[in-house]
C-alpha cells in the first residue's frame, strides 16, 4: 500500500509538470484518503489491540495504565482510559512498562 502511495505521488508530480489540474486534484484527494486510512488503522490498533501498558512518570505527577500512541521530539501522546493525553517531552522523567513492574517468578 505504501508503494502505491509513492507511485501516486510521483504520478501527481508528472501531472503537475504537464499542467493537468484535473489529474492533480484527483491524485491529491486519493493521497488524503489513503493517509486518513493509515492514520485510522494505527489509531484503532493502539486503542483496541495493543496490550502494552505503561506507567509514565512526570515531574509533578504520574500517569498509570497508559498506552503509547506516539513519541515525538517535543511531545508525547498517550491513551489513558479512553482519553488522549498530550504531554510535553520535557515533563516526562520516566516511562516504565507494566511488565517490568510485575515480579518475576
Amino acid at each position: 500500500m505504501a508503494m502505491l502511495m509513492i507511485a501516486m505521488v510521483v504520478n501527481i508530480g508528472n501531472q503537475w509538470a504537464q499542467g493537468n489540474w484535473w489529474a492533480i486534484s484527483n491524485g491529491m484527494v486519493a493521497v488524503l484518503f489513503a493517509a486518513g486510512f493509515f492514520g485510522r488503522t494505527m489509531g484503532l490498533n493502539v486503542r483496541d489491540v495493543d496490550p502494552n501498558r505503561y506507567e509514565v512518570w512526570l515531574k509533578q505527577s504520574k500517569i498509570l495504565d497508559a498506552k503509547v500512541v506516539m513519541l515525538l521530539s517535543h511531545h508525547s501522546i498517550f491513551l489513558v482510559e479512553g482519553q488522549v493525553v498530550v504531554v510535553p517531552a520535557d515533563e516526562i522523567t520516566r516511562i516504565v512498562s507494566k511488565s517490568e513492574l510485575r515480579p518475576r517468578g
